[in-house]
């Protein structure tokens, strides 16, 4: 066989496997489309995209939450700051102040002693 034929002969033969896998490819894609594949795909999409808008709106309500917060905090921590300045300044018996936060916040810590942490900020405050 010459060059020429066995160029000719190749040349046949990848033009056959080119049609071929051309027409399973055709074949292929007819058969996501009949099968809504790409319906479902696009309905992906949106649902995927409504995902990422719903998470960014928590985020957005996050963040704004937590500067509420910091602002509450520091509203708390002033007047912390001025009655600590006042109490220096009148006298104050300790254990009048654990037995008032006692009374006050058993019913929502559950000890009879009171909220520990309370107990521990009133007892900052005041310094004793």
């Amino acid at each position: 066989m010459t060059n020429k034929a066995v160029s000719e002969k190749n040349y046949s033969e990848n033009a056959i496997d080119t049609v071929s896998e051309n027409a399973i490819a055709d074949s292929f894609i007819n058969t996501l489309e009949k099968s809504e594949f790409f319906q479902q795909m696009n309905d992906l999409k949106g649902s995927l995209a409504g995902i990422a808008s719903e998470l960014s709106d928590v985020g957005a309500r996050v963040n704004n939450r937590n500067e509420e917060v910091e602002t509450l905090a520091a509203h708390i921590m002033a007047i912390e700051a001025v009655l600590a300045v006042v109490l220096r300044k009148v006298q104050l018996d300790p254990q009048e102040v654990k037995a008032e936060v006692a009374r006050r916040s058993e019913a929502f810590s559950g000890h009879p002693e009171g909220s520990p942490t309370v107990q521990a900020v009133a007892q900052d405050i005041v310094g004793g």
